[in-house]
C-alpha cells in the first residue's frame, strides 16, 4: 500500500474496492464448482449407506483377483486341474484318509506312456491291517463348484488294468461339506464309481445319491442279472452335466443314467471328492486321476430321455 500502511476494511455500506471484487469472486465462484463435482461423485454412494464403489473395483477373491462370475462362449472350463506339478497343490487340494493302511501314497507322477505330463496317483497297500475296516484314500478340493445353472464337469480315470481289483472303488464325489475323512459319512453327496469284480480284472460302474437318509443306488449296470462278470475299464473320461438341478453321468459320452425329475439336487454348491478304497489285506495298488474341468455347459435334452447305456 501507498506509504506502507495497511487500508483499513471497508465500512458497512461502504462500496469494496475494484481490485479486491477480482481476487475474492473468482475465487469464490472456483470453491463452489468443487463443491458440486466433489458432491456429484460421493452422492451416489452416500445415499444408499455406502461409499461409492471405486471403477474397477469389483467383488474381489480373497488373494486379491477378481472373483470367478462364470464363463460363456462354449464349454470353458471354470476350474481346471491338470495334476501336472512337482506336487499336490495344497492351496486347491486337501489329502483325505480313513482308517489303517500298511502304506498308501497320494502324489503327482508322470502320466502314462506316450502322454506328456503328469496325473494324481492314490496309491494302497493294506495286508496286515484290520479286517473290520474299510481303507478310504484321496482328494478333495478345498473350493467348492458352482452347480447351479447349466454346468459340466470333466475328468479322466484310469483303472489302472487291475491284475486283482476285488474289493477295490476309485469314486468321484460331489458333496457340500468338507471334511478330510470319508465323505461317504456326510449327509449328502452324489457318488460315481468303478467298483471291482472277482475274480478281480473287471469293474462295474454305479451311482449313488444321499440326501439325509440312505444313500439310494440309482444306477448298477443291471446287476446282479446283468454283468455279473463286470467289464473292462481302462482309461475313461467322466462327465456330469449339470442343468437346474438335473444331471446325467455319462462315461466316454455314452449316457449312464439321467436323474430326470426324481432325484434333483438339494444342493448347489459342492466339494470335489477324488476317491479309492479297499479292503484288508492287499498288495499295493494304484489308481489315477487326471484332467478335471468344470464349467458351463450345454442345456441337457427335455423327456423323452435319451436312452441309456445298459453295457
Amino acid at each position: 500500500m501507498p506509504g506502507g500502511r495497511l487500508r483499513p476494511p471497508p465500512a458497512v455500506g461502504e462500496e469494496v474496492p475494484t481490485v479486491v471484487k477480482r481476487v475474492i469472486v473468482p475465487a469464490v465462484a472456483a470453491l463452489a464448482l468443487a463443491v458440486v463435482v466433489v458432491g456429484a461423485f460421493f452422492w451416489p454412494g452416500f445415499k444408499n449407506g455406502t461409499e461409492a464403489q471405486r471403477p474397477g473395483s469389483g467383488s474381489q477373491h480373497p488373494e486379491g483377483r477378481p472373483r470367478d462370475r462364470g464363463t460363456s462362449g462354449g464349454d470353458k472350463p471354470g476350474f481346471a486341474e491338470e495334476f501336472d506339478g512337482a506336487e499336490l497343490d495344497e492351496a486347491k487340494w486337501a489329502v483325505t484318509r480313513k482308517n489303517d493302511f500298511a502304506e498308501f501314497a497320494v502324489d503327482q507322477v508322470p502320466g502314462a506312456a506316450g502322454s506328456k505330463g503328469r496325473r494324481l496317483r492314490l496309491r494302497c497297500g493294506t495286508r496286515g491291517t484290520d479286517d473290520r475296516t474299510v481303507k478310504c484314500l484321496g482328494v478333495v478340493s478345498r473350493g467348492r463348484l458352482d452347480l447351479s445353472g447349466r454346468k459340466k464337469l470333466e475328468l479322466v480315470l484310469d483303472w489302472n488294468n487291475q491284475a486283482n481289483g476285488c474289493y477295490l472303488t476309485a469314486a468321484v464325489y460331489l458333496c457340500p461339506t468338507l471334511t478330510t475323512g470319508n465323505p461317504a459319512e456326510q449327509p449328502q453327496w452324489l457318488k460315481l464309481e468303478y467298483v471291482g469284480v472277482p475274480p478281480g480284472k473287471n469293474a462295474r460302474a454305479a451311482v449313488w445319491f444321499k440326501d439325509q437318509r440312505s444313500p439310494n443306488w440309482l444306477y448298477d449296470e443291471g446287476w446282479p442279472n446283468k454283468q455279473r462278470t463286470g467289464r473292462k475299464i481302462g482309461r475313461v473320461r467322466l462327465g456330469i452335466c449339470f442343468d437346474a438341478g438335473r444331471w446325467q453321468v455319462l462315461e466316454d459320452g455314452r449316457l449312464l443314467f439321467d436323474s430326470g425329475g426324481k432325484w434333483r439336487l438339494p444342493f448347489d454348491r459342492a466339494h470335489l471328492y477324488l476317491q479309492m478304497t479297499s479292503h484288508s489285506n492287499y498288495p499295493p495298488r494304484e489308481l489315477f486321476f487326471d484332467a478335471v474341468k468344470f464349467g458351463v455347459g450345454k442345456a441337457i435334452p427335455g423327456i423323452p430321455l435319451p436312452k441309456v447305456e445298459s453295457f
